[in-house]
Formats: structure tokens, sequence, C-alpha cells
């Protein structure tokens, strides 16, 4: 058995983690990249309070509320620096309906070659913050899905 390492991130719930679906760049790109994640909430009124306080707390200025928008980051960063302190805007689409939070990064960087993921783990802390689940138990399936 491994001793604990106290220097690494911390994990999420490993269950938490298959209720956040994810579209993540992987590689290397000239100057820009989206990641793109999605999961369902069963308080979904109260995505857009927690989603502003969760933001604004690393530093991110509300730009826009619909879709709910946020930007942050330097020039610096995005020439030189680590993916966290590079340009982004963060979009956060909200569907009521289905008790869905679809969210969008785009990421500014100049040449950037991902290591760390620091969208995803935002995210994975943000999804369990707002109580994520697989949405089964949430959505109502929608009649012209329905079959007779």
């Amino acid at each position: 058995m491994e001793p604990l390492n106290p220097y690494r991130s911390p994990e999420p719930e490993h269950a938490l983690k298959d209720h956040v679906h994810a579209d993540i760049f992987r590689g290397t790109t000239l100057a820009w990249f989206a990641d793109r994640y999605e999961f369902c909430v069963p308080q979904i009124a109260e995505v857009a309070p927690q989603a502003i306080a969760f933001y604004e707390a690393s530093r991110a200025k509300i730009i826009s509320h619909d879709p709910l928008t946020f930007w942050r980051g330097n020039l610096w960063s995005t020439i030189l620096g680590p993916e966290r302190f590079a340009r982004q805007r963060i979009e956060i689409h909200i569907d009521a309906d289905q008790s869905l939070v679809k969210i969008e990064y785009h990421i500014n960087m100049i040449l950037p070659t991902r290591v760390y993921y620091h969208s995803h783990r935002e995210v994975l802390r943000l999804a369990a913050q707002l109580g994520a689940t697989d949405g089964s138990d949430i959505r109502q399936p929608s009649p012209d899905r329905m079959v007779s």
C-alpha cells in the first residue's frame, strides 16, 4: 500500500465523475480550445446564485446573465503562464425543464499543451457543491421522446 501523498490534489468521489459528462480538449493547438461539461442537479433554482459565488471566489467577473457568462485571466498567462490563469470565458447554460447544467470553458492560450486540466477539476468541485446526480431520478421524459 502506497503512503498518502500530502501534496496531491483532492480527488472527488468516483461516483461524481460518472455524473459529469465531459468533452475535454486533449493535446496541443495553436491558440484556443473549448471544454464542455454537463450534469444534472436536483435543485436547479439554486444553480445560478451558487455558480456566481463559486466563480467570483476564483476571481472571475460576471459579464452576462443570459447565458450566465464569466471572464477571467490575463494576457501574460495566455502567452506564458499556466492554464488556470489564462484568459477564459466560462458560459453556464441552465435547462430548468431537464434539471441540466451545461458549462463551456473557452480557454485562450498560445500553443498550449494541456497537462493539468484545471477546468475539469473546477467543474467537479462545482458539481459536488451543487449536488450533481445521474439525472435518472430527476429528469422527466419529454412527450416527443416517448414511444407508444
